[in-house]
């Protein structure tokens, strides 16, 4: 029995589609998420110490932020699978084109984020909070929103790494980030070394000022001379009408279902807000606590649909097939794992949000962010599995079912229902919970089911290249003796 799990486990781990592929490309991304899910967090933790009213607002109001901005950064971080089929498919000069297309897409987003913000207190009105979280969730949001032009910016030139493997830069860049981040948290949210104290306000423009210096290395990064001669990144500064709307049909359905998904969790933590301050505290203390752990994942993830498309391009998925089960193997170790730690230690995690922190007010929220971490355990295995198939199917180009099918299961059993139990006052935080746990379980099972009928085999998302013409060869004429 041993020897035997033995060879499997050697085999699993060599070759193309097996652990060890995987892995060199998806831990250095591992690295860059867990490090931003740490910054997050690190976030929320000053916050915390500054007031318990401010780290929910950056919550609430961070939230209803990347609803917008969600929707452009994942369309233009979709440049990351054109960027895996054209280097599949052996054709590097379409590489930088099509990352220039992502980045063209963010200016015009960026544009949208700046109109937006100014309505700020409109849209925040809507979510109904008291007036003492409302001032918080208006200033966060508007700096947030308004300089989230960067950040898709960002998505757009990232994925000319990541779409090439090249994740060590990615983890690097994105280290340097977070470090200009938290340090800039730490000074101005306290009003440390000098500078002034500007509390949540602070904790939004440290944000924007980390995502323009990242941005700024990925480009000087991509312009290198050895990426220009190969990859086109200076040359394929141009505006491609055909390729632009490629990464529009393929990828804004991707940023499509990302806004809807995070549209849902909004709306989640409005109706709690509604019901619960003390709950809507503890949300954002469980929901802070899953993202250090989970945000990992969305490495596995992009790694994911980087290697899927690079087959697709190889016209080879079989293997893309494998590398996903290899995939699913180590979600599935990595989330039980968290899961675990949930439910038997989860005092744990509240430690960090507990130093500095009001006692009083901490005491008020602890217990019941102790409950609802277990719901976290109960579904995060199933929102792991969520996650490895959807970035399979993008990598592909099965980016429509994804949408629609997310839609229909987030709404019907996450909005409707808790929207229903809020209106006829049959509302409290875990019901809210418990119809929310079923949804990520849910929809698990239906993309699970989609990865299983294939239709994915067949897709890619870059065109076919033109053989040149055929050209008959002509037979030789002898020459006509004419006397």
């Amino acid at each position: 029995m041993i020897p035997t799990m033995w060879c499997w486990l050697k085999n699993r781990w060599r070759g193309e589609g097996g652990y060890r592929e995987l892995l060199q490309m998806a831990l250095p991304l591992v690295v860059s998420m867990g490090i931003t899910s740490l910054q997050l967090f690190v976030d929320r933790v000053f916050l915390g110490w500054y007031s318990g009213k401010t780290m929910a607002a950056s919550m609430q109001a961070g939230i209803a932020a990347f609803t917008i901005i969600v929707l452009f950064t994942s369309t233009a971080a979709y440049c990351n699978t054109f960027v895996a089929q054209y280097v599949g498919a052996r054709r590097p000069d379409r590489v930088g084109l099509a990352v220039w297309q992502g980045a063209f897409f963010a200016l015009g987003a960026w544009v949208v984020f700046l109109i937006a913000s100014v309505f700020a207190g409109p849209l925040l009105d809507l979510v109904g909070h008291e007036a003492g979280l409302r001032v918080h969730e208006v200033t966060y949001f508007r700096i947030v929103l308004g300089g989230a032009g960067i950040s898709v910016l960002s998505a757009a030139l990232s994925s000319f790494f990541t779409g090439r493997g090249d994740t060590i830069t990615v983890m690097l860049v994105t280290s340097l980030s977070v470090v200009i981040n938290v340090g800039l948290n730490y000074l101005w949210i306290f009003g440390h070394a000098g500078f002034p104290e500007m509390g949540i306000a602070g904790a939004a423009w440290a944000t924007v000022v980390a995502n323009a210096v990242g941005a700024c290395l990925f480009m000087l990064l991509m312009l290198r001379r050895r990426h220009r001669e190969r990859f086109a990144t200076a040359s394929g500064f141009r505006f491609d009408r055909n390729l632009f709307v490629r990464l529009m049909r393929f990828g804004f359905p991707a940023g499509l279902t990302g806004m809807l998904d995070v549209l849902v969790w909004t709306i989640f933590l409005s109706l709690i807000g509604r019901v619960t301050t003390t709950g809507l505290i503890a949300t954002a203390a469980a929901f802070s606590i899953n993202q250090l752990a989970f945000m990992p994942m969305f490495g596995i993830g992009v790694s994911l649909s980087t290697l899927v498309g690079r087959r697709q391009g190889e016209y080879r998925p079989d293997v893309a097939a494998r590398t996903v089960w290899s995939g699913i193997h180590l979600v599935t170790v990595y989330m039980v794992t968290i899961a675990a730690c949930y439910v038997l230690v989860p005092r744990l995690f509240l430690a960090l949000l507990a130093v500095n922190a009001d006692p009083e007010e901490f005491r008020t929220y602890a217990s019941t962010t102790i409950v609802l971490l277990r719901y976290v355990a109960l579904y995060t295995v199933f929102d792991g599995f969520t996650i490895t198939f959807i970035s399979a199917l993008r990598g592909a180009g099965d980016t429509r079912f994804p949408l629609i099918a997310a839609t229909a299961v987030s709404y019907g059993l996450v909005v409707v229902p808790n929207w229903i139990l809020y209106a006829t006052g049959h509302a409290t935080l875990y019901r809210f919970w418990t119809f929310t746990t079923a949804c990520v379980i849910a929809l698990s099972f239906v993309m699970l089911f989609r990865f299983l009928g294939g239709k994915w085999r067949s897709m890619r998302v870059i065109e076919e290249e033109v053989p040149p013409p055929y050209i008959a060869p002509h037979p030789d004429v002898p020459p006509l003796d004419i006397e």
